[in-house]
This record gives C-alpha cells, sequence and structure tokens, in this order.
C-alpha cells in the first residue's frame, strides 16, 4: 500500500478530537464577534477609581507603545523581547534573584529585580510588578502565559493605574475563569 493512499494520520471527521477542535473554531468565532479589537477592548472596560477621572485614563492609553515591561521569565519573556526590538519598542524585563544571570535579564534594554527565587515573592506579587512598571515609566505591560497573565486583580489594577494590559480585558479573563460563565459562552 502506498503512504500518499493510506492517509496516516488523519482524523476521521467523526472523532472526538474533531469535535473538540470544532469547538475551538466556535470560541474562535465568538472572540470575533463579540469582541472589538484590542486596543478598544481596553478602553470599553476600564475599571475607572474614583480618584481619576476617565478622561485621564484614557489620555494614558492614548498613542503608540514606546516601551514595555515583560512580567514573565525565560523563552517566553525571550520571545516577546525579540518581538518589539522588531517593532521598535523599548522593553524592561523583570527578574528574580534566580534569574539574575538568565538570558532574558541581558537582552531587554532595562530589568528591574523584583524579589527573591521564589515566584510567590516575585513573577506573582502583582505590586512589584507595579513597582517595577512605575519606577520605568512603561505605557504596558505583557504578562507572558501563566503568573499574571489570567490575574483579574491584576488586569484591573493595570487599568487603573492606566497602564495597557497587553492581553484580553480583565471581563474575559473573569468569564473564561468561571467555568460556568465560559461553557454558557461557548454555547452561544
Amino acid at each position: 500500500m502506498d503512504f500518499n493512499s493510506a492517509r496516516q494520520g488523519r482524523v476521521p471527521p467523526t472523532s472526538d478530537v474533531s469535535n473538540r477542535f470544532k469547538s475551538h473554531l466556535h470560541v474562535g468565532r465568538f472572540w470575533k464577534t463579540q469582541w472589538p479589537a484590542v486596543g478598544q477592548c481596553h478602553r470599553a472596560f476600564l475599571a475607572i477609581s474614583s480618584s481619576q477621572s476617565s478622561a485621564f485614563v484614557e489620555e494614558k492609553l492614548k498613542g503608540p507603545i514606546d516601551k514595555i515591561l515583560i512580567a514573565n521569565r525565560g523563552v517566553i519573556a525571550c520571545r516577546v523581547i525579540k518581538t518589539a526590538r522588531r517593532l521598535g519598542i523599548k522593553t524592561v524585563a523583570v527578574y528574580s534573584d534566580a534569574d539574575r544571570f538568565s538570558v532574558h535579564v541581558k537582552s531587554p534594554d532595562e530589568a528591574v529585580h523584583i524579589g527573591l527565587a521564589p515566584a510567590s515573592l516575585s513573577y506573582l506579587f502583582a505590586e512589584k510588578i507595579l513597582a517595577a512598571v512605575r519606577s520605568t515609566n512603561v505605557k504596558a505591560i505583557h504578562p507572558g502565559y501563566g503568573f499574571l497573565s489570567e490575574n483579574v486583580h491584576f488586569a484591573e489594577s493595570c487599568k487603573k493605574e492606566g497602564i495597557r494590559f497587553i492581553g484580553p480585558p480583565s471581563t474575559a479573563i473573569h468569564a473564561m475563569g468561571d467555568k460556568s460563565v465560559s461553557k454558557k459562552l461557548d454555547a452561544s
């Protein structure tokens, strides 16, 4: 039997894998139709604190991004740094004691020490990340994957500070974090 005619590795359309893939496509269509462009999402779902006016936060979120802080480490941070450099955007990396000699600390334009080796005392400590943002005067933060990328409170804190959160709006993080809500969104 010829290798090409055997169609090895092909998934039959009735398989469980195929059905799961279809559900992912449905979710993708939901995001395209229900949510506007990323920049518009951040403005549409602003959580404004009582001390800041809507106009103040809107003004801080306008304009091009000239410098971002990457709130992650390792390969993820290196990929964000590489892409930002290609786009002409300056980068700031954060690092813990354990990562002080890592490539992601040597590659960016700036690096800020955020704490001890355990992630709970550095990369997961939102206030230290926000302090690094303030000290470096960045306009946007890229959380990468894991750590604070799915933390609703962190995304809301970024909005209150007038910092662009490069990721989904806090309402989407909240909805997808709640299994019952995300199932309803997937079904619609």
